[in-house]
């Protein structure tokens, strides 16, 4: 009984469980993205589960951003979920490359028409709405490591 109470407490203390939910859930999900995409380099065309997983990655991204700029104060909770999880694996999961994101965006243009979500054009301005949310000591990590150089354009 003490552990549900103390468990409602925390959710409650954090801003809610749902915020939580949410914040968890686009963790878990965005490092299998992010892998995806950066494996389309080279390719000359993307199949509909590519189409998928860029337009779900850049949603993600693009709602986070959006929650984070109306509530502010789950900015302090996407910091915790970012500080347990290291400057390294932030990179490598979350980040998209530069050059990831000019290869998805050339196969998502063929001619006049932009074959993918409209999210995927704002990925990067998404980005830096998140990094914004952490503090200025994981920003300094982040750039200290070396994995997150052709990410952050160190």
């Amino acid at each position: 009984m003490k552990k549900l109470l103390l468990i409602g407490l925390s959710c409650l203390g954090l801003g809610g469980c749902n915020e939580e939910k949410s914040i968890d859930a686009w963790i878990e999900k965005s490092p299998g993205r992010v892998k995806v995409i950066e494996s389309l380099i080279g390719l000359t065309r993307l199949e509909q589960g590519d189409y998928e997983i860029s337009r779900n990655y850049a949603k993600g991204l693009v709602d986070m951003g959006v929650e984070l700029k109306q509530r502010p104060e789950i900015r302090s909770q996407v910091s915790n979920r970012f500080s347990k999880l290291g400057p390294k694996r932030i990179c490598q999961d979350f980040i998209l490359s530069a050059e990831s994101y000019r290869s998805l965006l050339s196969l998502c243009q063929r001619k006049e028409f932009f074959l993918c979500a409209e999210e995927v054009k704002v990925i990067p301005e998404a980005t830096q709405t998140i990094l914004r949310a952490l503090s200025s000591d994981q920003i300094q990590q982040l750039k200290k490591e070396s994995s997150c150089h052709s990410k952050l354009g160190v």
